[in-house]
């Protein structure tokens, strides 16, 4: 089967014109796309961005989170949402692929998919798309670029602050890009990353031993006596939560 590497918002800016045009005839289905809690059950959007957005209810910049370009729909000016795609993973896949296929499902379901994607197998990719080509010597790039990292300071002076800035870069680095000077969607991410369990944020205090951040034996009073169980410490953890993403990520889509 053929394959087509895009990105997310690419793929989604081919279809645009289908969309419109299914919107002015589709009131109802028009409704449900800006609607918050519809985008993330239909869409995989995992913050509070509806698909569309009327212009005129922006309380602040409407050039962050949604793309500049302005769609007439019944006569009134709307905005669709950037926020889609990224390297972090939901359910074994890239959010790129995740979300990517959930909007193929859709265009599909209301017949708006164009006809050069169909029976094609799809590859949904973050970042830059050089000619349908992911750029081998980028990946290397990636790879060695220095993610441990040490911020030093006396207290009040920002590593709290800039650890959530790099935290992001390094997990969403597309969505860090579209949203840097916006600390409220950072703030949001960030969070969302620690609920699902991808970001650990670990206070060091002066007692933190080596049992504790990676492996120990503990002992626990029984009836029977004394027991001694190894217990993995909260860098195993993540270690083993890291690898088991990754085989997740590699297994077939």
């Amino acid at each position: 089967m053929e394959e087509i590497v895009i990105r997310v918002g690419d793929f989604l800016k081919e279809h645009i014109n289908n969309i419109l045009n299914m919107c002015n005839d589709n009131p109802t289905e028009f409704e449900n796309l800006q609607n918050v809690e519809y985008a993330k059950t239909t869409f995989g959007l995992r913050a509070n961005y509806s698909f569309f957005k009327k212009l005129s209810l922006f309380n602040d910049n409407p050039n962050i989170r949604y793309y500049a370009q302005d769609y007439y729909i019944n006569g009134e000016k709307y905005r669709l949402t950037s926020q889609f795609g990224g390297n972090a993973i939901i359910e074994g896949k890239t959010t790129s692929q995740y979300q990517g296929e959930k909007i193929y499902e859709y265009l599909k379901i209301y017949n708006l998919l164009l006809d050069k994607y169909e029976n094609k197998k799809i590859i949904f990719i973050a970042g830059n798309n050089n000619e349908n080509t992911i750029n081998q010597e980028n990946n290397f790039a990636l790879k060695f670029n220095p993610l441990n990292q040490i911020l030093y300071g006396s207290p009040g002076t920002g590593k709290t602050y800039n650890t959530i800035n790099r935290a992001i870069e390094i997990i969403d680095s597309d969505f860090y890009q579209q949203n840097r000077e916006d600390r409220e969607a950072l703030k949001e991410r960030f969070e969302e990353y620690k609920k699902s369990g991808q970001i650990e944020f670990i206070t060091f205090h002066q007692s933190f031993s080596y049992e504790e951040f990676v492996e120990g034996i503990k002992a626990k009073s029984t009836d029977n006596g004394l027991e001694y169980k190894i217990e993995s410490g909260i860098f195993k953890k993540l270690s083993k939560v890291a690898k088991e993403n990754f085989e997740n990520s590699k297994k077939q889509i």
